[in-house]
């Protein structure tokens, strides 16, 4: 994550083949929108004493039988009801796009 916050000047995260956050790499590392990239950046080590790494909870989803709606709705602790039967679409929200259903209109 972090040579791809120096090489780039736009990102596009994925989760289990999905796009669930894309924008310009700095505004997606200041500014995370999707809980799953909130969760990767808090999972990257820190060279600060004492940092600890906070690990994701759950297991990575099967790709040959994946979940039904959003894909990462079985790890997310903001998962909802919509969450398991819809997959949330692409929106535009603080000037980047996310696939979050906390971010419906």
């Amino acid at each position: 994550m972090m040579v791809a916050r120096y090489i780039s000047d736009y990102i596009y995260v994925m989760y289990a083949g999905k796009i669930v956050e894309t924008g310009k790499t700095e505004e997606v590392f200041e500014n995370p929108l999707h809980p799953y990239t909130k969760l990767l950046l808090k999972s990257v080590p820190h060279l600060e004493p004492g940092a600890k790494l906070e690990p994701m909870s759950g297991e990575a989803p099967s790709l040959l039988n994946p979940p039904s709606g959003c894909r990462f709705n079985p790890r997310c602790p903001f998962a909802m009801d919509k969450c398991k039967v819809q997959e949330p679409p692409l929106v535009d929200v603080q000037g980047h796009k996310v696939a979050c259903h906390l971010y419906d209109k």
